[in-house]
């Protein structure tokens, strides 16, 4: 008896131990303090360009239900495989969304050509050919979509 006393004590007095140590602490949400949300896009994954026969190119993107969306401006860079050199960024163009898709999701496309491609980018060391049938293989052009939220204006990058 005065053993199972001895130990219900103990167990007692760990427990009074445990709370006093954590009975003052908050409960602090770090993981999503300042949290935005919206802006989700989904657009067209990998876009093969087969030289010479690849008048333009459609990317499709595809604006889902939610939080609204002012605009989504559509940066584009290029990568030259043979010297692994980048070019500048530069602003392809804004599409504009106007909050539509808080009601309804959407779809926006975008079309280019070769010369639209190439239009604003400079690689140093490197002339990104004119003619499309002089391009290297491997030489890519990436999009990059930042989403402007009808909320605050605010940016959210992709």
């Amino acid at each position: 008896m005065k053993k199972i006393l001895s130990k219900s004590i103990q167990i007692l007095f760990l427990t009074l131990v445990v709370f006093a140590f954590t009975g003052c602490l908050k409960n602090d949400d770090l993981m999503t303090d300042g949290v935005r949300t919206g802006g989700l896009i989904k657009p067209s994954g990998n876009i093969p360009y087969k030289l010479g026969s690849t008048p333009t190119v459609n990317i499709s993107i595809t604006v889902p239900m939610g939080a609204a969306i002012t605009s989504i401006k559509v940066y584009k860079t290029f990568y030259h495989a043979a010297t692994e050199t980048t070019s500048n960024e530069v602003l392809h163009t804004t599409i504009d969304v106007a909050g539509a898709n808080a009601s309804e999701a959407l779809v926006k496309s975008l079309s280019l050509t070769w010369a639209d491609l190439l239009t604003g980018l400079v690689v140093t060391g490197y002339t990104i050919p004119a003619d499309e049938m002089l391009s290297d293989i491997g030489d890519v052009f990436t999009f990059r979509y930042v989403m402007v939220m009808a909320s605050d204006g605010m940016d959210i990058f992709s």
